[in-house]
């Protein structure tokens, strides 16, 4: 997971500053190449700031569609499925692996499209390229400082970085300056694309309240998924992609409390807000009936939220998903009876709202 590729040479040293310089000594050398292209990044940033002045002026084509859903619920699948229709623009591996350049670094992106094969993500074999949609989380990270992904990366100093989960104590300063850069971001991608902005990222299911502040008729697309499964399946993301990220060894024994209270506490925030998104603008789905018919699902969707559903768009979407068959999914071990019963017990709430069985 190559989440600080597009950082700034200062931004880079005082994240380093910030978390006390504490590298583990196998990762001196991607420490010493990060350095090197934070110093390239900044480079080229002199060059796209000649855009700026555009980009500030640039009016999104309609406020933004945004998918929620707790990691590993499916939003990935869902986010690329939906992507299929021509009419929304995303934000691509490629422009949130380098979200201060991506517009100056085009012919690279071109370069690098025609020649990677697709990759398959270390957490569930997922096929990716750098032309695929993207958790724009990452891009507007690197450009605000603010995301709980830099505790990722510096889990020693993960409890400072989890306030940006909900932003829910944070400062006013930080919760303006945070959305100054995600608007930015937001016209960045409007001025490239010149498209309505379709995204995901599964932190913003803890923030409808400030999206809304920056989008008042914001759509929402809700994903979830039998908690017993989200638990496991998270599980194997923090041994698998989050562990490659981390800059020091983490502490493999706290994974599963920071499971549960970043569940909690997302959902929790998730609803005590979803009651301000205006009538018409939400759609909740399962993603075990999603996952069994993914082409009603997104009819289900495009009805709910009055999307124009055409018979092209019928079309490509029902091609990537024949694209898909033969994909084997990831088989995670049993979860124990005590861990089953906490589960249920601090995210009793999910399992009575979306009628899940114990």
């Amino acid at each position: 997971m190559d989440s600080l590729n597009g950082i700034l040479f200062n931004d880079w040293m005082n994240l380093l500053k910030t978390n006390h310089f504490k590298i583990s000594g196998n990762m001196l050398p991607r420490t010493i190449g990060l350095t090197i292209l934070s110093i390239l990044n900044s480079k080229d940033y002199k060059k796209e700031k000649q855009y700026h002045p555009e980009i500030i002026k640039t009016n999104l084509i309609e406020d933004p569609i945004f998918i929620l859903g707790h990691w590993r619920s499916g939003t990935t699948f869902l986010h690329t499925l939906i992507s299929r229709n021509p009419q929304f623009g995303f934000a691509n591996i490629f422009e949130i692996r380098n979200p201060h350049t991506f517009i100056t670094r085009q012919n690279i992106f071109e370069l690098r499209k025609e020649q990677h094969k697709p990759e398959a993500r270390p957490t569930d074999n997922v096929l990716i390229d750098f032309s695929s949609p993207g958790e724009e989380e990452f891009g507007v990270a690197i450009i605000s400082k603010m995301s709980p992904l830099f505790g990722w990366v510096f889990p020693k100093n993960e409890d400072y970085y989890e306030k940006f989960s909900t932003f829910s104590d944070v400062s006013e300063k930080d919760r303006e300056a945070w959305k100054k850069s995600f608007h930015f971001y937001m016209q960045k991608l409007t001025f490239l694309h010149k498209k309505q902005l379709l995204l995901k990222s599964p932190l913003n299911t803890g923030r409808i309240k400030l999206l809304l502040e920056l989008y008042p008729n914001a759509k929402f697309i809700n994903i979830h998924r039998n908690p017993y499964s989200v638990f496991q399946s998270t599980l194997n993301m923090y041994k698998t992609a989050v562990a490659e990220s981390a800059f020091h060894k983490r502490d493999m024994n706290n994974i599963t409390e920071l499971i549960f209270q970043r569940y909690s506490e997302m959902y929790d925030a998730f609803f005590s807000q979803m009651g301000n998104i205006p009538s018409g603008n939400y759609v909740d789905i399962a993603f075990e009936n999603f996952e069994k018919d993914p082409l009603e699902s997104v009819k289900h969707i495009y009805s709910k939220l009055q999307l124009s559903y055409s018979p092209d768009v019928a079309q490509k979407t029902s091609e990537y998903i024949d694209s898909l068959k033969g994909f084997v999914k990831n088989m995670h071990q049993e979860l124990d009876q005590d861990t089953k019963d906490r589960i249920f017990r601090e995210w009793g709430r999910s399992f009575e709202r979306w009628g899940y069985p114990r």
